[in-house]
């Protein structure tokens, strides 16, 4: 009995802080849920108090996006878009909405109109061919890194993203070489 016993108290104890530990990440996300919904809420009532301001629309916006609230997100930037059409910023947002709604298309189409708008930009560029990355086609991902690379010939992210997609294709030699860049 006594050695069931000291078999089973490790395991009692594990149970038991894994219990507390969950308790506790449940305690933690209510308390950024509840972080997150104040935001909005005061958001909200800076909206009322100024319904011209474009930049209180996309604070909004980055908001419920980060809360999963992706439709009222995508409502914000677009209002933030139509009191300042040419900001890049705020486009390329709409392109993360998008893209986290899984309508790539116009992710695509809200990040292409970002990099047209700002060529001298490489965020666009960047998340263009990462794009392209995730659905594999190299050859427009590699577009898009050419584009980087003319105006930032040291982009780290461009040549981490060209050694994954080595990898990908079993060349880890050129991998190996693209990481060293």
């Amino acid at each position: 009995m006594l050695h069931l016993l000291s078999r089973l108290l490790p395991l009692f104890i594990f149970c038991m802080l894994a219990f507390s530990s969950c308790r506790q990440s449940a305690d933690q996300t209510d308390q950024n849920e509840s972080i997150e919904n104040e935001i909005i809420t005061s958001l909200t009532e800076q909206i009322r108090q100024n319904p011209q301001s474009h930049e209180l629309y996309h604070q909004r916006a980055l908001a419920y996006m980060s809360n999963g609230m992706l439709f009222e997100a995508l409502t914000d930037v677009n209002m933030a878009l139509q009191l300042s059409p040419q900001n890049t910023t705020y486009t390329i947002t709409m392109g993360d909405i998008y893209f986290a709604m899984g309508n790539i298309e116009n992710s695509r189409k809200a990040l292409i109109t970002a990099a047209d708008n700002d060529p001298a930009n490489v965020e666009p560029l960047l998340k263009l061919a990462e794009l392209d990355l995730i659905l594999k086609d190299y050859e427009k991902m590699n577009l898009y890194l050419q584009r980087v690379w003319a105006l930032n010939r040291h982009n780290a992210q461009a040549y981490f993203m060209q050694a994954i997609a080595f990898k990908e294709q079993g060349d880890t030699v050129r991998a190996m070489q693209a990481l060293m860049q």
